[in-house]
């Protein structure tokens, strides 16, 4: 488990804490679902269609005061059992929060499909691995090609470049080390999920 400001305890993989504060600090420091207008309040209806570990729910459930229906669902059981944990951690699963082990899809799509799994990276498992594996390969050439990672530096906005780029410099003892977690973080497992419509 690791420890959220302003939210407490959260059940999570220990290798996946980068990515729990990076979710975290979208949800509730930067409250990037709540951008456009967008506004939840006391007695909302509220869908979590991947909902994966539960972080937007307790974000949802606090913003509502606890007065709203939640329906949270996750196709992939080992992700499901995460969300399971956090809801009756913060006390979700008491104020009625539905939990459902399910995906969607269209009227008359399958009843289950193939996924796959980033058991430490919960939030990049997909159905579609090939867009995935895009930004794998994009982000391995920032490792491997010096080249590479100034030009993508060079693109950059003109007041950003310097710090880049000592940012850069003085990581680029450590890239192999970096890239060799990087790669770790980066395994998957194929599994299949269960859809509803």
């Amino acid at each position: 488990r690791c420890r959220l400001p302003g939210v407490g305890r959260v059940w999570c993989r220990r290798a996946s804490r980068m990515e729990v504060k990076f979710i975290h600090r979208e949800h509730f420091v930067e409250r990037e679902y709540l951008r456009h207008g967008v506004v939840l309040q006391r007695g909302d209806t509220v869908f979590d269609v991947g909902a994966n570990i539960g972080l937007f729910a307790l974000f949802a459930f606090a913003e509502c005061r606890g007065e709203c229906r939640l329906f949270c669902l996750v196709p992939i059981a080992p992700i499901f059992w995460f969300l399971q944990k956090n809801a009756e951690e913060h006390g979700l699963s008491a104020a009625g929060v539905t939990l459902l082990n399910l995906g969607l899809t269209h009227l008359g799509g399958p009843e289950r499909t193939p996924f796959t799994y980033f058991p430490r990276l919960s939030g990049n498992s997909t159905q579609r691995p090939s867009e995935k594996n895009r930004q794998t390969e994009a982000l391995l050439r920032v490792f491997d090609e010096p080249r590479h990672a100034l030009r993508l530096i060079g693109k950059t906005p003109l007041h950003r470049r310097p710090f880049l780029r000592a940012a850069y410099l003085a990581a680029y003892p450590l890239l192999p080390l970096l890239r060799r977690r990087f790669v770790g973080l980066s395994e998957t497992r194929e599994t299949i999920g269960r859809l509803t419509t």
